[in-house]
């Protein structure tokens, strides 16, 4: 491709694929004034209280700010959205890196048309590892937040979450305890026990806060590198992206193929339902093929625009397009007509977070560190996927335990970050997630009744609902193995077991293990 097509090829394009292309963040910061409900020196109802000191000293810092009404409302509970931006208004960010964080959380929640004030907060808190959100893509800003909740988001601030160890919510209450943030507020009882699952009063957050500010503050500088970082610095604003060159280059992938003029993109995220690669202020993105082809190379340090990919299958690895779920990442895109059909991706970036799969095998492979590790080949949300243990350390599970969850229907947490296993559990007991529930009390249950396939199903004598989104999975007749299945495949006399794993007040099963007869 000369130069001269490339500027008519450039011209042709749509508006999201130069968008792939200058990756401009020109977000405005905007918070609502009630977003955090603390008074102002006026008001009556934070003074003479036990936790006055620690109020009067984040007002003055302007981590807290009055209500409307000139009240603190100490008793009052803070959302889910709230808390998030005390936490990154004691990091500190300044007011750039705050507005463009605005643009992490596009793409990557789904319910935050109504919280458009804390998105900047959001992704902020998402890019930097603070919040994890839920595996439906999720994040519920106007939930109230849980003292557990509360204390996670304040323990990884301050860089303490290599801590952490034991069973959520008691691993990050322990640890923030350890941190000191409960000093003095006489949230533990005589008996070392927390109010774990209350919900947070905004008493408690200020004063747990103040508790654990300086950790916070000498920890801000690694937060505001690892959202610079996702953000692609070195991409900026710029005044017009039509004008913007299209750098290119051919890659020989050996026997995974060739692609010629491969855009270098640097930075878009993945739709919510993987049609498009999201990029510019990620509102809007361009289509990826329905054969598209995913392969790792690299780490993204070393991804910029003139970079030199190496020749050679050996130098790349196939990777699933569902384990950059809500990633914003560098990457080099192969494009035909107008759909992406190839993307090379770095091997250090991937989901962080929860996920709820089936296991069909393990294997070995190599990590992003080149050292040979325990791989899952699961089944997560219906599409098949690799996990790799991000070190040798994580202990996996055996084939004994992989054949006991097949003669069980058990589903596994597996806990990932950047798309690497850090912890794995069949047992809900043993669970790090916010919800990890079985239905059928934790054994086969008949299906007696499907009274509606879309959102109730009778099992033994009780009727559950149904996520019409659920993932079912069908154990093979040699009883060793899943494939992925329908809510419609589901019939009368058929054994299954139901899981829950959102976090809420009725039972719904989010995934159906199904075994025939």
């Amino acid at each position: 491709m000369s130069a001269t097509d490339i500027k008519k090829f450039k011209m042709k394009r749509m508006k999201g694929l130069n968008r792939i292309l200058a990756f401009v963040l020109c977000f405005s910061m905007v918070i609502a004034g009630t977003a955090v409900s603390f008074a102002d020196e006026a008001a009556a109802d934070w003074k003479d209280k036990e936790y006055t000191a620690a109020v009067e000293d984040l007002m003055s810092e302007g981590i807290i700010t009055g209500d409307v009404d000139g009240l603190f409302h100490p008793d009052d509970n803070l959302t889910r959205a709230q808390a998030c931006k005390i936490v990154i208004a004691t990091i500190g960010t300044g007011e750039e890196l705050l507005a463009s964080s605005a643009a992490l959380s596009a793409g990557r929640f789904t319910d935050l048309s109504g919280a458009k004030w804390a998105a900047p907060y959001i992704g902020y808190a998402a890019a930097a590892g603070i919040i994890q959100g839920y595996e439906d893509g999720s994040f519920r800003p106007s939930n109230k937040v849980t003292v557990a909740e509360l204390c996670a988001m304040l323990v990884r601030a301050s860089g303490a979450d290599d801590t952490v160890s034991g069973t959520w919510p008691a691993n990050y209450v322990n640890a923030a305890d350890a941190l000191g943030l409960f000093s003095g507020t006489g949230m533990v009882d005589e008996n070392g026990n927390h109010p774990t699952n209350l919900a947070a009063a905004k008493w408690m957050a200020a004063w747990l806060t103040y508790n654990g500010k300086s950790g916070i503050k000498e920890n801000a500088a690694v937060m505001n590198e690892a959202v610079e970082k996702a953000l692609a610095p070195e991409t900026g604003e710029v005044e017009n992206p039509e004008e913007v060159d299209i750098v290119t280059q051919d890659i020989d992938m050996g026997s995974y193929g060739k692609v010629k003029d491969a855009v270098y993109c640097p930075g878009g995220k993945l739709s919510a339902d993987f049609s498009q690669l999201l990029v510019g202020d990620l509102s809007s993105g361009v289509a990826l093929s329905k054969d598209v082809k995913v392969y790792t190379y690299g780490l993204s340090k070393d991804y910029n625009k003139k970079m030199k990919l190496e020749s050679g299958a050996a130098f790349y690895r196939p990777a699933e397009l569902f384990k950059y779920k809500g990633v914003l990442t560098k990457a080099w895109c192969g494009v035909k007509g107008d759909e992406i059909n190839v993307i090379i991706l770095p091997s250090d970036v991937g989901f962080s977070g929860n996920v709820y799969a089936v296991i069909n095998e393990i294997v070995t492979v190599q990590n992003s560190d080149g050292i040979a590790v325990t791989a899952l080949e699961t089944l997560v949300a219906g599409h098949e996927t690799h996990w790799a243990a991000k070190n040798e350390s994580v202990t996996m599970p055996g084939i004994a335990e992989i054949n006991a969850a097949f003669a069980e229907g058990a589903i596994f947490e597996i806990a990932v970050t950047s798309g690497e296993v850090t912890h794995v559990t069949s047992n809900p007991a043993m669970k790090r997630g916010k919800e990890f529930k079985a239905l059928t009390g934790g054994t086969w249950a008949t299906v007696s009744a499907i009274v509606d396939r879309n959102n109730e199903i009778g099992v033994a004598s009780r009727i559950y609902e149904v996520n019409p989104d659920a993932s079912v999975y069908v154990l093979a007749s040699d009883g060793n193995s899943y494939e992925a299945g329908s809510l419609k495949s589901i019939r009368k006399g058929d054994m299954v077991r139901l899981y829950d794993i959102r976090k809420d007040d009725e039972d719904i099963a989010d995934i159906i293990v199904v075994k025939k007869d």
